[in-house]
């Protein structure tokens, strides 16, 4: 049982030292699963965790499968937890404005042919 509690609180102080690294408003998230996991996340909504390649970090953006479909291609894993921020966060920048141009292209394509005599 002391091993478990030793392993809870190392990954507890790891997932402090990664909020402390990112910066006011990240919160850290611990959980077990067999064994014990560790987030960053900034209002639920950005999160940061570590990747399975040992030192390096990766970003989602959203509740799982939320902005699927905006998601930067390839998710980066880097040793700097800000800059992969940085760099999810511009990959859903420039999807997001792809998206918003079509969406509105959409739109208004439906608007022109509602003029016409359907």
């Amino acid at each position: 049982m002391q091993r478990t509690y030793d392993h809870k609180e190392s990954t507890t102080a790891e997932a402090e030292r990664l909020c402390e690294r990112l910066g006011p408003g990240w919160e850290p998230r611990v959980w077990s699963n067999d064994g014990w996991h560790f987030e960053a996340h900034y209002k639920g909504l950005i999160h940061v965790y570590p990747s399975s390649h040992g030192g390096t970090w990766f970003c989602v953006i959203g509740e799982c499968g939320m902005l699927a479909s905006l998601a930067p291609e390839g998710i980066p894993h880097l040793t700097d937890p800000v800059e992969v921020v940085r760099l999810t966060v511009a990959g859903y920048r420039r999807k997001w404005v792809a998206f918003k141009a079509e969406q509105e292209e959409l739109v208004r394509a439906g608007e022109e042919c509602l003029k016409g005599d359907l």
